[in-house]
């Protein structure tokens, strides 16, 4: 008999168990894929998508990919539509503001491109002040304000009690227009916050200061409907004075009164301190009513 001492076994005894020994194979090192960026490096991607949300997808290369938003792409324009500023392959410069690596290898990247500017916030009291009259341009309509854009680019809110002297304007497109530009006053900066709030009454005569010799009790005048409310009509009358017809003073119920419609009224009373006008309806109402329906036939 051969001697089998010296040969090696192919048994091996686990806790009592025989199992057979399998050569083990070598592990495969994973090639170094590139370095992610560090954050606050600048860098430059090529365009991939804009996303429905507004944001663009850069492809920096090495499949590594990044996320740029919208609100990140300009100081002064946070409204900026990236499928109107940025083509498919253009190149775009950008600083990395985070970055989180995943265990897939992948990773999530956001950069702004509004980092390669200068802040134009931290001089902004160089070329603006608060009381400074200036012309701005309507962007968007809300329901209670307007964001506007300055002539000098920056962004500011005109809320609606800024907006006239009568109470009851309403931001509406019969007020203003998208696009079109009108005269502000700055009311206040906060550079920070990166805020502005601008008032278009401010620029406007303040009817208020001549009412004495505009307006006395008594006066009869055509007003305009405004809205309505449970306590009675808002009516406007000329120089952007509101006035208020309580529903003891209405000669009809209050829902069947409408904006727009035009009512015969009389002063009864005036409040200069509170800025109040109190209204009642006189008759004539139907025959302005009319005389309405037959110049439109």
């Amino acid at each position: 008999m051969s001697d089998t001492s010296s040969q090696p076994s192919v048994v091996e005894e686990v806790s009592g168990s025989s199992v057979c020994a399998k050569p083990t194979k070598p592990r495969r090192t994973r090639k170094p894929s590139r370095p992610l960026p560090e954050v606050g490096t600048l860098v430059r991607g090529s365009v991939e998508s804009i996303t429905p949300e507004g944001s663009a997808i850069l492809r920096l290369g090495g499949g590594r990919f990044a996320w740029l938003p919208a609100s990140e792409y300009s100081w002064v324009e946070p409204w900026v539509d990236l499928s109107k500023r940025l083509k498919v392959d253009r190149f775009v410069d950008a600083v990395v503001t985070h970055v989180r690596a995943n265990d897939d290898g992948q990773a999530q990247i956001r950069v702004s491109h509004r980092l390669t500017r200068p802040n134009p916030w931290e001089t902004i009291d160089r070329e603006h002040s608060i009381g400074e009259r200036i012309f701005a341009k309507i962007v968007i309509l809300g329901k209670r304000y307007a964001l506007v854009e300055l002539e000098t680019g920056y962004p500011a809110k005109l809320s609606q009690r800024e907006l006239s002297w009568s109470r009851q304007t309403q931001l509406t497109s019969d007020v203003l227009e998208i696009g079109s530009w009108i005269e502000v006053v700055i009311q206040s900066i906060d550079a920070p916050a990166r805020r502005i709030e601008v008032s278009r009454r401010a620029a406007l005569p303040n009817p208020w200061s001549t009412i004495e010799q505009t307006l006395a009790i008594g006066t009869q005048a055509t007003a305009v409907v405004e809205s309505c409310a449970t306590f009675g009509v808002f009516a406007r009358l000329k120089d952007e004075l509101t006035g208020l017809i309580h529903v003891s003073r209405l000669r009809d119920e209050v829902r069947n009164y409408q904006p727009g419609m035009q009512l015969r009224v009389q002063v009864v009373g005036i409040n200069t301190e509170e800025q109040k006008i109190a209204l009642e309806e006189l008759p004539g109402t139907e025959s302005i009513a009319s005389e309405s329906l037959h110049m439109a036939a």
